[in-house]
C-alpha cells in the first residue's frame, strides 16, 4: 500500500486524516459484514 491507497480508503470510509491503518481496517470489516 502506498499513501494514495491509504488516503483513498480513508475518504471512501468517511474517516479523517488522522485515522490509523488499524482504524481503516476495522471500519472496512464493519462495512463488509
Amino acid at each position: 500500500m502506498n499513501y494514495n491507497d491509504i488516503d483513498e480508503a480513508r475518504k471512501l470510509l468517511g474517516l479523517d486524516e488522522s485515522a490509523t491503518i488499524r482504524e481503516i481496517k476495522d471500519s472496512y470489516r464493519r462495512l463488509a459484514k
